[in-house]
């Protein structure tokens, strides 16, 4: 299944007044620059991942590990936050070949519009939404421009 189906699956786990007070926060990892909290939200997305959405996470982690080492590097000399790298599992799963229903392509999703923007150029035969390096620092410059921890 797609990263967007499973997106739809997590909507459904999801209850919508939960997610505006998602209970009590407890700061989980110390010494990231991003918070990194737990609270009722976090726990169930856990429970999820640890089992019906296992397969999931494996494969998204595998993703990780094969592309973070180059991806974070590239985040840090950016001037953004590493923990970012974590969004494109989201995203895509950590995928370069992602494709949504709505044409966003690449590990970061990136619209042909929005790719363009941040240099990414599209043509028949290649599309730089999908070379990882080259979109990871368009997304570190789209997110350093909408980032509420810009700066830091």
């Amino acid at each position: 299944s797609s990263i967007f189906a499973l997106r739809e699956k997590l909507n459904q786990i999801v209850e919508i007044p939960d997610t505006v007070a998602p209970g009590p926060v407890r700061p989980i990892i110390q010494g990231t620059t991003i918070p990194l909290v737990m609270n009722d939200l976090v726990h169930r997305h856990l429970e999820f991942f640890q089992g019906r959405g296992r397969v999931h996470m494996e494969r998204w982690l595998k993703n990780a590990s094969k592309y973070f080492p180059i991806v974070k590097p590239i985040l840090v000399g950016e001037g953004v936050p590493e923990e970012i790298a974590f969004l494109s599992m989201v995203e895509s799963g950590a995928n370069p070949l992602a494709r949504s229903w709505a044409r966003a392509v690449g590990m970061w999703q990136f619209m042909k519009g929005t790719g363009r923007l941040y240099g990414l150029r599209t043509t028949y035969w290649y599309d730089e939404r999908r070379d990882f390096e080259k979109s990871t620092r368009a997304a570190a410059r789209h997110s350093s421009l909408t980032s509420p921890v810009r700066g830091k």
